[in-house]
């Protein structure tokens, strides 16, 4: 099976998206890469309470925004999950991503093409 690696360019545009979101009001619980197991492709895994209240396709328009001012449509607009954290999917890959071993915030800060995740500060 071919993994992919998480790049540089990745986790800059990933901090980019996070931060452009909160600019706009758009609270976020968490915000991690996460590499998919069965095809070695990273997604961009966004928590937001702000899904309870406007649901998920409000939520999405609002992304889809952030990515088109920020040139990143193109790379990565089906590359990121956004969900609500009493989403059971989110809190199945939050909870595998916080695995040992994992990369980002936290004791580790080595990027290891081994790794599974890499988390933005809170």
């Amino acid at each position: 099976m071919f993994v992919q690696v998480l790049v540089d360019e990745q986790i800059n545009a990933g901090r980019a998206i996070v931060e452009a979101l909160r600019r706009e009001h758009f609270p976020i619980s968490t915000a991690f890469w996460y590499r998919i197991p069965e095809s070695g492709y990273w997604r961009l895994v966004i928590a937001s309470k702000l899904i309870d209240r406007i649901g998920s396709l409000e939520g999405y328009r609002r992304l889809h925004k952030i990515l088109h001012e920020l040139g990143l449509w193109n790379t990565l607009s089906g590359s990121i999950s956004l969900l609500s954290p009493s989403d059971p999917t989110f809190r199945s890959l939050h909870e595998y991503a916080q695995g040992p071993g994992q990369f980002g915030i936290g004791p580790s800060e080595l990027h290891n093409m081994f790794q599974d995740a890499y988390f933005y500060a809170p």
